[in-house]
Parts: structure tokens; C-alpha cells; sequence
């Protein structure tokens, strides 16, 4: 998912009450389905996922198409919402997750065919005034949580999801803007504010969340680097090589992979602790998603549509195919050497030769 792609976003939820107004009574996006459209596959999508074999888009307006033959044909999910989504995950074939603007979480155990909402912004505030209401909290726990009651009161309904990350179908993480992090143990049926649990006094935006078996990490604007401690519950910092944005981190074990703004990319073998820079041939443009290929290395992708394969022996990054021609917001691989990718026009499909 790419932060220009998300502004676009942002921008084009903001034209939209105009135009409406001016031809009918604006309805808020949280209560108006996304529209079926025979358009919707070539719209703009930024997020991919695997249902077993069926491969899931998510992104403008609500739109989540899936495909059961390799993204030649697509169909259209039903969608309560048309708010604009950013993110979607499916840890096991069946159950998904898909968040976005105004605070959405949505759900499917259809492998994607239909979706309800679990949570949204309006529905959020209230959440999040409840939770810190907590008469017994200390002082300064106090005084932290009439922090963040007075952000979300001022956000509502606005909140603004960027990702989400499930270990299995019952445990969840979905982050965003302004330290916005939510944790579920029970496959959503309850979300509890985590606020409190990153290390993140400044309130950075967190722009994705990751993870395995071995570890959760979350990554953000400014250099923002955290991993979850599972002996207190605290996403705590970790040594951060670079200071500007990090769009995501690819997690296997120790190795870690961790990408961002101007096309800069970090490997650590030993779960952050120590940081090599990686030589990028294609420049400064950001680097929005990776994937972890069958030969051990990472594939990396940017918002101009390069492919960029690490090597395992060097700190270096090849650029594979021809050079990027179509912008891009994310991969994912769904057949041996075929890939698909997600952008302003839809999905497209590349071999990775």
C-alpha cells in the first residue's frame, strides 16, 4: 500500500459529499454498500490476499473483488460500506479481515465472498471512551488515557485503519494513523484499544503491521520501528537504521526486511538488533510492498512498478522484468512464477522472469 495512493484516497473521499450534494441527499459512506459495478476491477485497488486459492482485492469506495482462476475474471463481493479500504488479510482460507477510512473494520467467513462490518468509526469513539474510563488507573495512566479519549473524540469518526495482520483466525492486530492500534483475541467479535502498548509517544502514524510465529512488528512515519514483547504485552522500539517512513516489514524468523519512503530498504538477520542498507538500482521511489519468494530471497516492489529482488549473498537489490512503467500499491505471487500486482487501474498480472 503506497502513502501516495492512500492521499489519492483521502482526496478523492473528500470530492465526493460535493459532488453528491449537488445531485442528490449525501449519504454517508458508512451507510451506503459499495456499489456493484462492472468497473470495480479496473478501479483503484491497494490491497491483496490469498483464500486458499481464490486470490482478494480490496480498496476505493468499498470495492473487494475476488478471482477463483487466477485473476483472469473477477466477481465483486458484497460490501456494507463504500468507505475507501486500504488493507486486507486472510489467515486461513475462509476467514478475512479488510480495514480502511472512518474507522472500518469488516469481515468475511465466506473466503470473501460476502462481508460484514465489525466495527466502525462511530462505533469506535464510544469504544475507546469506555476502555480508558478505567476508575482505578494511577495518575499517570490517567492522564494518558484522557490523552487519547480527546484525540478520538476530536478523529471520530474520521479514524483512518492502514493495515491489518491476523497470527490465526482468532488473534488480530489492525494499526493506523496516529497510533491508532487496535488487538483482538476472539476473531473480532471484541476489539480492545492498544494505544498504550507501542511505544509511540509522538502518536506516528503506523503504516503496517506484520509478523510470523516468532514475532509481530509494527512500522510508521520517522524512522518508527516496534516489536511486540509478549512478556508485557508493549510493541517496544527496536534499533531503526533510517528516519524516514517505513511502508511495511516482511518477517521470517530473525530475517527481517523493512521498506519505505525513497526507495530505501534495511535487512536484519537477527531481529533488528544490528541493520545492513541495501543498494536500490531503480532510485528514490518509495517502496510500498515485498514478499518473500520460494529460493529464500524477497521480491520488493515500488510505487513506479519496479520489481526489485534481493540477493542473498549481497547487500544489493536487482531490478527484475522491464523497468516499472505502471504505478503500483501491491503484490502478491499466486502461481509458480506468475504475480499479481494492484494499482490505480486494477490488477494485472506479471511473470516473475
Amino acid at each position: 500500500m503506497g502513502l501516495r495512493s492512500l492521499f489519492c484516497l483521502c482526496l478523492l473521499s473528500m470530492s465526493l459529499p460535493v459532488f453528491a450534494a449537488s445531485t442528490k441527499a449525501y449519504v454517508d459512506p458508512l451507510d451506503a454498500p459499495s456499489v456493484q459495478s462492472a468497473l470495480a476491477a479496473r478501479s483503484n485497488l491497494v490491497g491483496l490476499a490469498h483464500a486458499g486459492q481464490r486470490l482478494l482485492a480490496a480498496g476505493e469506495m468499498g470495492h473487494i473483488l475476488f478471482s477463483d482462476d487466477g485473476g483472469a475474471s473477477w466477481s465483486q463481493a458484497s460490501v456494507p460500506v463504500s468507505t475507501d479500504l486500504a488493507a486486507i488479510a486472510f489467515p486461513d482460507e475462509t476467514h478475512g479481515w479488510a480495514v480502511g477510512h472512518d474507522g472500518v473494520i469488516l469481515h468475511s467467513d465466506d473466503a470473501g465472498s460476502t462481508w460484514q462490518r465489525q466495527l466502525d468509526g462511530r462505533q469506535l469513539v464510544e469504544l475507546i471512551k469506555k476502555h480508558y474510563a478505567d476508575p482505578l488507573l494511577d495518575a499517570r495512566a490517567k492522564a494518558e488515557a484522557q490523552h487519547i479519549v480527546e484525540q478520538a473524540e476530536a478523529a471520530a469518526p474520521a479514524f483512518t485503519f492502514l493495515d491489518v495482520w491476523f497470527r490465526d483466525r482468532n488473534e488480530g492486530f489492525a494499526v493506523g494513523a496516529f497510533n491508532l492500534l487496535l488487538h483482538t483475541n476472539d476473531a473480532g467479535k471484541t476489539w480492545e484499544p492498544w494505544f498504550e502498548h507501542a511505544d509511540n509517544p509522538r502518536d506516528y502514524h503506523i503504516y503496517s503491521v506484520s509478523g510470523d510465529a516468532n514475532g509481530v512488528y509494527l512500522s510508521g512515519e520517522l524512522g518508527l520501528l516496534l516489536r511486540l514483547n509478549r512478556s508485557n504485552g508493549i510493541f517496544e522500539a527496536i534499533s531503526s537504521p533510517y528516519q524516514g517512513s517505513y511502508f511495511g516489514v516482511l518477517v521470517k524468523g530473525d530475517e527481517l526486511l523493512a521498506f519505505g519512503l525513497r526507495g530505501n530498504a534495511f535487512r536484519s538477520m537477527d531481529a533488528g538488533q544490528h541493520w545492513e542498507s541495501l543498494q536500490n538500482p531503480a532510485g528514490g521511489v518509495s517502496l510500498v510492498d515485498a514478499i518473500w519468494l520460494t529460493d529464500g530471497s524477497a521480491l520488493l516492489l515500488d510505487q513506479a512498478g519496479n520489481l526489485l529482488q534481493t540477493d542473498t549473498a549481497s547487500a544489493t537489490l536487482r531490478v527484475i522484468g522491464e523497468p516499472g512503467r505502471v504505478p503500483s500499491n501491491a503484490l502478491i505471487s499466486f502461481s509458480s512464477g506468475r504475480l499479481a500486482l494492484a494499482g490505480p487501474f486494477g490488477v494485472r498480472q506479471q511473470s516473475l522472469k
